[in-house]
């Protein structure tokens, strides 16, 4: 008897015996809450700390060439942090009627870059609109550059084919490439009779530059635009 309580002694742990408790769940639940709480709060530490600003963009997409309308414009809000060029939306109207120089997509925020003045047609004034090759027109054609627009009448017996100028002095108003790349789309200002020649026979032209005189891209900033300068 003695025995065997001296070993119960030997192995009993020293000092008083504690019971094990479990988490409880109250605890767990404010526990969580209050890591919520305070990530919440560091979102919207962040978002305070990031302004936005409202900028001018397009609320349809367009087409290049094709002059704005005030429906075509609309106002949206980016972060000031991001370096992005855009235009204030109390300039919305001095874009009413410019013309883009590529097709542009809704949504897209807009700068002067994209745009060029428009300006009446004078008298016997057309617009033409031509596709041609990628390999049938010059790359890096841009507003008021001055292009010739030629086709061939077929081979003379010598092996070089004769050129016809249909239009020696044509505008542009707008040049952009197709989105494969594949084929320059044109608009050119000129001659009345000119334009009905040339489009009976667009889809056999060839374009050459001529005279690089395009002037910069029409912005906001620019204190004297195109109609202004030639009285239209």
């Amino acid at each position: 008897m003695n025995a065997t309580l001296a070993s119960v002694t030997e192995f009993a742990p020293a000092g008083p015996t504690r019971r094990q408790r479990g988490i409880r769940v109250p605890q767990l639940l404010l526990s969580l809450l209050v890591v919520a709480v305070f990530s919440l709060l560091a979102v919207w530490w962040q978002a305070s700390t990031t302004s936005r600003v409202p900028v001018l963009a397009l609320a349809n997409d367009v087409e290049v060439g094709v002059p704005l309308a005030r429906s075509d414009l609309t106002e949206i809000y980016i972060n000031s942090d991001v370096p992005t060029a855009h235009e204030s939306p109390e300039f919305a109207d001095l874009f009413v009627g410019v013309r883009p120089v590529a097709d542009l997509e809704a949504g897209t925020v807009i700068t002067g870059t994209m745009f060029r003045s428009s300006s009446a047609l004078g008298p016997n004034e057309a617009m033409v609109g031509i596709r041609v090759d990628a390999d049938e027109g010059p790359s890096g054609l841009v507003v008021g550059d001055q292009v010739q627009v030629l086709i061939g009448n077929g081979d003379d017996g010598d092996g070089a084919g004769s050129v016809e100028v249909l239009v020696p002095d044509a505008i542009v108003e707008a040049a952009t490439l197709n989105r494969d790349g594949s084929q320059l789309i044109l608009r050119l200002r000129m001659g009345l009779e000119q334009a009905q020649r040339t489009q009976l026979v667009a889809d056999d032209v060839v374009v050459i530059e001529v005279e690089v005189s395009g002037p910069p891209s029409w912005s906001v900033g620019t204190p004297t635009q195109p109609d202004e300068e030639d009285g239209s």
